[in-house]
C-alpha cells in the first residue's frame, strides 16, 4: 500500500525529534516513519518524522501559528493571493516559517524580492547576498508559488496599486517587526492605508542580525549577552509545523540519500538538493553534527533550514559523516548523491564517506558551484568595518535602544575588533 505524503492529510504531531536530547533511537510508526528501531542513533541518525507519528492532539484547522502540511502544489481551504516581500539576505528557517504562516492565510503566495540597489538606497548599504543568489533561495522554499524579482524596498501607493491590478493580490502580509527606511518612515504605511496589510508573528530564535554578528565574531556562537543566547532555540512549534511535511516513500519509490553540513543555506546547497530530487521520487537529506570550526549554525538551526526546501521529503539529523552499510539498509537507499565541483578533489576523508555506496555502485556524482562561490565569511571580512556599524546599531535597536544607545554599541563593537584585529582576517 502507498504509505502518505504531503496533501495526504497527515497527522498533528505530538513532540519532535530535532533538538539533541531525543532518545537514543529512531522509533516507527507503520503509516508514517521507515526507520529500523533497533539501529543505534549514533550510527543513523534520527529522523525528523520520528518524533511526529502520534496523532494524539487530532486534527486541527491551520491558523496563522499552525498551518497545513502542504507543498506549494497543495491549496489550503483559504482563497486569495497573499503577496509578501523582503530582503531576505542570509536566508534561514525564520524566513520560510514567514512564508509558511503568510501562505496558510490564502491560496497563493507571491514573494517579492527587493533589488540591491533600492536595498542599498534605502538602507544605505547593498545586501551580503547578491539579488540572484536571494531570490534563488526564496524560490526554492516549498511554501511560496511564485517569486518577483527586483522589487523596491519602500511599497508606496504605485507600488501597492501595481499589487492589486496586475498581481490581483488580496493581501499583504509581514513579520510584525519595525520596518522602516534610512529615514524612519514606515515601509508598509501605504498598504496599511488601504486595509490590506496584516502582521505575522516574527519566529523567535533566529534573525539574521544575529547570524551576522556570529559571522562577525567568527564563532558558532555568541555567548557574549544573553540577548544572544535566547537566539539559540527555537520552539516545537515550529518543528512541529516544519516537519508535517516530511512523510515515508511510497512502495517502489527511488530513495535519494544526500548528506552535508548545510550550514547558512544558500544557492548551491538548494542547487544541489534539486538534482539530488531529480534522480529519484524520494529525498532523505542528512544534516551532518558540525565538527568543523567553521560551522556558523546549530544543527537545530540548519536543520529546519533544510526541512524548508522544496523536494526534501525528510531530514536525517545528526547524520553520520560515514555512509554506512546499516544506514542504506536501514532507510532503503537507492542512491547516494555526492556533490562535485572543480576545487573539490578526492581524498581519504571522502574516499572512506562514500566507500560502501561507491562499492554497492549507487554513488551519483553531481557537478555544484564551487562552495567558494558563495562563501559568506569572505563577504563579510571584505566588508568588515562597515558590516560591523550597521550590526551593533541594528541590535541594539532591536533590542529597544535609542539611537544614541545603538552608536554606543557601535563603539564599544569597533574598540573590540580594534582589540582582536589579528583574528579580523579569518572572520
Amino acid at each position: 500500500a502507498a504509505m502518505p505524503r504531503v496533501g495526504d492529510a497527515p497527522k498533528p504531531a505530538m513532540a519532535c525529534a530535532v533538538d539533541e536530547g531525543c532518545g537514543e533511537a529512531a522509533t516507527v510508526a507503520e503509516n508514517l516513519l521507515f526507520c529500523a528501531a533497533d539501529a543505534p542513533r549514533e550510527d543513523l541518525g534520527v529522523l525528523v518524522s520520528a518524533g511526529f507519528a502520534d496523532n494524539t492532539l487530532g486534527h486541527e484547522e491551520p491558523t496563522i501559528d499552525r498551518a497545513y502540511a502542504h507543498d506549494t502544489t497543495e491549496s489550503p481551504s483559504r482563497g486569495g493571493v497573499v503577496w509578501m516581500d523582503g530582503v531576505f539576505d542570509v536566508f534561514h528557517y525564520g524566513h520560510a516559517n514567514a512564508f509558511r504562516q503568510g501562505r496558510a492565510l490564502g491560496a497563493r503566495l507571491i514573494v517579492g524580492v527587493n533589488s540591491d540597489a533600492s536595498v542599498r538606497e534605502a538602507k544605505g548599504a547593498a545586501p551580503l547576498v547578491p539579488h540572484a543568489e536571494r531570490c534563488a533561495l526564496v524560490r526554492s522554499c516549498r511554501y511560496v508559488d511564485e517569486v518577483v524579482e527586483d522589487v523596491p524596498y519602500v511599497m508606496d501607493d504605485a507600488y501597492v496599486r501595481g499589487l492589486l491590478e496586475h498581481h490581483a493580490v488580496d493581501l499583504i502580509v509581514h513579520g510584525d517587526d519595525p520596518c522602516v527606511d534610512a529615514a524612519g518612515r514606515d515601509v508598509y504605511a501605504s498598504a496599511k492605508r488601504r486595509g490590506r496589510f496584516r502582521t505575522i508573528p516574527r519566529t523567535l530564535g533566529v534573525s539574521t542580525t544575529a547570524l551576522l554578528g556570529r559571522l562577525l565574531d567568527n564563532s558558532k556562537r555568541t555567548p557574549a549577552s544573553s540577548r544572544d543566547l535566547e537566539l539559540l532555540s527555537t520552539t516545537s512549534g515550529v518543528h512541529r509545523a516544519f516537519a508535517l511535511s516530511c512523510g515515508a516513500p511510497r512502495s517502489g519509490e527511488t530513495v535519494v540519500y544526500v548528506a552535508g553540513d548545510f550550514d547558512l543555506l544558500h544557492a548551491g546547497h538548494v542547487a544541489l538538493l534539486a538534482k539530488a530530487r531529480a534522480l529519484g521520487g524520494y529525498l532523505l537529506v542528512g544534516v551532518h553534527r558540525g565538527g568543523r570550526d567553521d560551522v556558523v549554525m546549530t544543527l537545530e538551526e540548519r536543520v529546519l533550514g533544510v526541512l524548508g526546501c522544496r523536494g526534501v521529503d525528510d531530514v536525517l539529523q545528526d547524520a553520520p559523516r560515514v555512509i554506512s552499510a546499516a544506514l542504506l539498509d536501514a532507510y532503503r537507499v537507492d542512491l547516494v548523491v555526492a556533490p562535485r565541483s572543480e576545487e573539490i578533489v578526492d581524498d581519504d576523508d571522502d574516499s572512506a564517506q562514500y566507500a560502501v555506496a561507491r562499492a554497492r555502485g549507487i554513488l551519483r556524482t553531481v557537478p555544484t558551484p564551487a562552495p567558494a562561490a558563495f562563501d559568506l565569511s569572505r563577504r563579510v571580512a571584505a566588508r568588515y568595518d562597515a558590516l560591523l556599524e550597521r550590526y551593533a546599531a541594528k541590535a541594539a535597536l532591536e533590542d529597544g535602544e535609542s539611537g544614541a544607545s545603538a552608536m554606543l554599541h557601535v563603539e564599544a563593537s569597533r574598540g573590540a575588533a580594534l582589540r582582536r584585529a589579528a583574528g579580523v582576517a579569518t572572520v
